[in-house]
């Protein structure tokens, strides 16, 4: 839900400065998930602004996490925006601004033996990619027909199973 509002509240620039842009007026968010040999591969990505990295290398510095005279690579300086407290936004409101969001995120996902990955191009829009181990996509189900419809029920949710011959399933809706 964090990695939504953030392509809202940070990537997606307003209609009138799309436009000055040459983008379309309204801006996209894509969401995907597949499978990546023993992983879910969770990909949310804008084709807003991108994440301006002269300014989270500022905020580095100015916050101490940094030397001045550091060469990380873009990339490497992107991982400073999943810090605890750590905002470039000048103002804050109900959804941006505060530093709080993509540090719980990349917890919650370390805590789950995942990695998160942040790809980001001036311009173009940003991606953050979910890596899970696949196991956690599995549960337990018990299959269930009717007609030629079938359903997986999880099994956390199954109080009791009974046997029933359809007639007397019948003559009980009957």
């Amino acid at each position: 839900e964090h990695l939504l509002r953030n392509a809202v509240a940070h990537g997606i620039e307003t209609p009138d400065k799309r436009l000055e842009a040459g983008k379309p007026a309204r801006g996209t968010i894509e969401i995907s998930i597949r499978r990546s040999g023993p992983e879910i591969e969770l990909l949310v990505s804008d084709d807003g602004a991108g994440i301006d990295i002269e300014s989270v290398r500022a905020k580095a510095i100015s916050s101490n996490l940094l030397k001045p005279d550091s060469d990380l690579e873009d990339e490497e300086v992107l991982q400073f925006i999943l810090e605890s407290g750590f905002s470039t936004s000048s103002s804050v409101d109900q959804i941006s601004g505060r530093g709080v969001g993509l540090d719980v995120v990349n917890h919650e996902i370390k805590k789950l033996n995942g990695d998160l990955r942040i790809l980001s191009e001036a311009g173009k829009g940003t991606s953050f990619r979910v890596n899970l181990p696949f196991t956690l996509a599995i549960n337990q189900s018990l299959l269930i027909q009717s007609g030629d419809d079938l359903f997986a029920v999880p099994v956390s949710s199954i109080y009791g199973v009974i046997r029933m011959q359809p007639e007397k399933i019948a003559k009980q809706l009957a």
